[in-house]
């Protein structure tokens, strides 16, 4: 039953968070215009590497971590400040690399107001404690920390940003807001365990980036064919091309928000249940293999058959070369349903981790060497068809490896030793 609540409550909160991009991006799209939304695409695409960085792939690592260390309030104290002044240190040395890369390439200065903007989100993040709500399995008081500071976009979107000038006090809104989820997701961590008194260490630090690595690889392999694509894309067509895919993107993460939180909510709970009942933790695999498989294949058929409507109507008549983008990018939904299954819910929790790193940081490589000349002839729509083609290989290696383990991993169901 806890389970239940938990996804039905991430899905109130993902829905809740998708709600909000659909009141606010429209009305950046046309206040902003094609260009100034591109840059603001860009902007927020290069500080995500930022943000790469200091989270480390702690979202999975220390999640697990937690859940595994549930009922030991003294761990999860001393795990909470390790990841903490690991998220610190690595905010520092990003920021600081980020700073060099800007200052050595003259076409970027002039974005130096957005980047230091959306920056803010980078600074608010280190403390943030959404991790560890998740891997407790308390997923209200997770949903409710990270929706105070999302909600708080609306309004101060459409009271401060009015032309193409004030793209800078978008950022900052989009960074600034982050501060109120911290403090929120603090308040909720401190009653369920005492924070205190404040364990800093630099050897709990290192240990946590050290255990983290292989995720962090993950993540930026990931990364390598969800971000890089927006950069890529702007540095070979232009700004323009690149509005155009960041809107048409906006509609697809929308569309597949519906499914973040299936993952989230499973995830603690099918490491918990590995430790303590094997056979059911198979089961809850399979069930939200098909399950996630059915639902996502809806999803995507209905992203194709309605893109022209859905663009032009959210994000206006200037977008409407977009709608082609729409459609080459409206598979992934249904593949990345099929991924996140075989590779969050059931690679991750047998211990796959090394495997999971390979798959995702190869299809990063493909995809960067399948983005150029695509980019370079076909603009945006090139661009949704490297990302889709990449997320369809990811996928279909994930499978391939559970595959090949499958007697193990739902027949016998021992739990598996890190690769």
């Amino acid at each position: 039953m806890k389970i239940l609540v938990n996804i039905g409550t991430l899905i109130l909160w993902q829905g809740s968070i998708y709600l909000i991009p659909l009141l606010t991006t429209p009305y950046l799209a046309r206040v902003l215009g094609v260009t100034h939304f591109g840059i603001l695409a860009i902007a927020g695409a290069i500080v995500s590497y930022v943000s790469l960085v200091c989270e480390w792939g702690f979202s999975l690592s220390a999640t697990q971590k937690a859940a595994q260390n549930a009922s030991s309030p003294a761990v999860l104290r001393t795990l909470f400040w390790d990841v903490t002044m690991a998220k610190a240190l690595l905010a520092l040395v990003a920021i600081l690399g980020a700073g060099v890369i800007i200052w050595m390439i003259p076409s970027l200065h002039a974005m130096t107001p957005i980047l230091l903007a959306y920056l803010l989100q980078v600074l608010f993040s280190i403390a943030n404690a959404g991790w560890l709500l998740q891997g407790l399995e308390r997923m209200v008081g997770f949903a409710t920390a990270s929706l105070l500071g999302r909600a708080l976009t609306v309004p101060l979107t459409f009271l401060l940003v009015h032309s193409p000038d004030d793209v800078v006090i978008a950022a900052a809104i989009q960074g600034g807001t982050f501060l109120v989820s911290t403090v929120a997701s603090l308040y909720f961590v401190a009653r369920v365990i005492p924070l205190r008194p404040v364990g800093l260490s630099l050897s709990g630090a290192w240990r946590q980036i050290r255990e983290g690595t292989q995720l962090f690889l993950s993540t930026g392999g990931i990364s390598l064919y969800s971000q890089s694509n927006l950069v890529v894309l702007a540095a070979l067509s232009g700004v323009g091309q690149a509005g155009l895919f960041s809107g048409a993107d906006r509609i697809r993460r929308g569309v597949q928000g519906v499914i973040g939180p299936i993952s989230m909510g499973i995830f603690p709970r099918v490491n918990n249940l590995l430790a303590t009942s094997p056979e059911r933790a198979g089961q809850l695999m399979k069930i939200v293999l098909a399950g996630q498989a059915a639902a996502t294949l809806m999803l995507s058929l209905a992203m194709y058959v309605s893109a022209e409507f859905i663009t032009t109507s959210f994000l206006g008549p200037d977008f409407a070369a977009a709608v082609i983008i729409v459609k080459l990018l409206s598979p992934i939904p249904f593949i990345v349903g099929l991924s996140n299954a075989l590779g969050i819910n059931i690679m991750l929790p047998h211990g796959m981790t090394r495997q999971f790193m390979q798959i995702t940081v190869a299809s990063g490589l493909i995809n960067l060497a399948m983005l150029v000349p695509l980019c370079h002839f076909y603009g945006g729509a090139g661009a949704a068809a490297a990302v889709t083609m990449t997320e369809a290989l990811v996928t279909a290696m994930m499978a391939a490896v559970v595959y090949h383990r499958r007697k193990s991993l739902f027949v016998a169901l021992p739990a598996a030793a890190p690769a």
